[in-house]
């Protein structure tokens, strides 16, 4: 019985070497996640708060709230230098003083822009990205037509401060509420991660102005403050994973471990966004990963095989932004990688 199982076990031990050989020659087995497995951690993040209970109400109209958006956008390209002179204190209350304050060039700009603005927060939807922006991608975090959006926000922002100065305090909420929108829709299109953090931001801001305008006005609904602070709580969780997704999926990917001196970049963490992430753009930035992951892992034969597998995978996408994301994955050169170390942490400008 002894020698019987003896052999039994000496049988084992050889087919699990032969496994372990197998797999580490022929068919090696690519990192698994490492900082993506916290339970939660890939959901689809969203407020709970109900939109109505912020502002009162929620935009229903039919049609792609883009196209308005994309007027606004326009017209701060044509008028942007006038639109940010408005931003220096001493012209602001010269026009906060005058009997018409909207004719200032600068001003009269910010007034179109807002009510392109406001045509497009009535409307349900927004898709804004492939539609106004190049329907290809580069390996980048920063979009450019995303900082146009905030510009425009910014625009819509400068309305609220003159109504604000002349006490038109029902018209200065209406600008805050569609500037809100509009944040709303950008966050809301899952499109691309910088695009959502942009609408974020935006909703953040007008959030904050809201809070100050009702500690101003007499006649503000100041029963809905608790849940605008609810609301900017919850925009703060949800930013917080944004960040520490941007983090594996971006910052990490030119880091170097101090004491090793080996890339802090996660193959595994990579793989499980692109594969499993709840929100599109995020499967759309961890795709895009997979193009410097091509350089930046060589000698993990594994995860090399596995990078090149996802691209080819996801080449085959009938989502237009995955496929856009995989060519530009496929299509990054070694030499392309390493001028991409230089644009890191750099605004979307600087990429250009």
């Amino acid at each position: 019985m002894g020698s019987k199982a003896g052999w039994i076990l000496a049988l084992a031990l050889i087919i699990a070497v032969v496994v372990i050989a197998y797999f580490t020659i022929f068919e090696p087995l690519p990192s698994p996640p490492r900082d993506t497995i916290e339970p939660g951690f890939m959901d689809l993040k969203t407020v709970d708060v109900p939109f109505a209970d912020v502002i009162g109400t929620e935009p229903t109209e039919a049609g792609n709230a883009a196209d308005d958006y994309q007027k606004a956008v326009q017209l701060w390209l044509t008028n942007s230098e006038e639109i940010e002179h408005t931003g220096d204190d001493d012209h602001f209350n010269a026009i906060a003083a005058a009997a018409d304050g909207w004719s200032d060039p600068g001003m009269a700009a910010c007034k179109k822009i807002a009510d392109h603005v406001a045509a497009g927060a009535r409307k349900k939807k927004m898709e804004y990205t492939f539609r106004y922006s190049p329907k290809r991608l580069e390996i980048r975090y920063h979009h450019k037509h995303a900082d146009h959006l905030y510009k425009v926000a910014v625009a819509v922002q400068q309305v609220y401060f003159l109504h604000k100065a002349r006490k038109e305090f029902a018209e200065a909420q209406k600008a805050l509420h569609d500037m809100f929108i509009l944040g709303y829709h950008l966050f809301n299109e899952r499109a691309l991660p910088y695009v959502s953090t942009t609408g974020i931001d935006i909703q953040q801001a007008a959030l904050k102005w809201l809070q100050q305008l009702y500690e101003t006005w007499a006649g503000a609904p100041k029963h809905r403050l608790p849940r605008i602070r609810q609301y900017d709580n919850d925009l703060r969780v949800v930013s917080h994973n944004f960040r520490r997704k941007r983090r594996i999926l971006w910052d990490n990917i030119p880091a170097t471990d101090p004491v090793t001196n080996e890339p802090i970049l996660a193959p595994g963490d990579v793989f499980n966004i692109a594969e499993n992430d709840q929100d599109r753009a995020w499967r759309v930035q961890a795709v895009l990963t997979l193009g410097p992951m091509k350089y930046r892992i060589t000698g993990r034969r594994g995860d090399t095989k596995k990078t090149r597998k996802l691209i080819q995978r996801f080449l085959l996408s009938k989502d237009p932004i995955v496929e856009a994301a995989a060519k530009a994955a496929e299509k990054l050169t070694r030499e392309q990688f390493q001028h991409l170390g230089t644009s890191f942490g750099r605004d979307e400008e600087d990429l250009e």
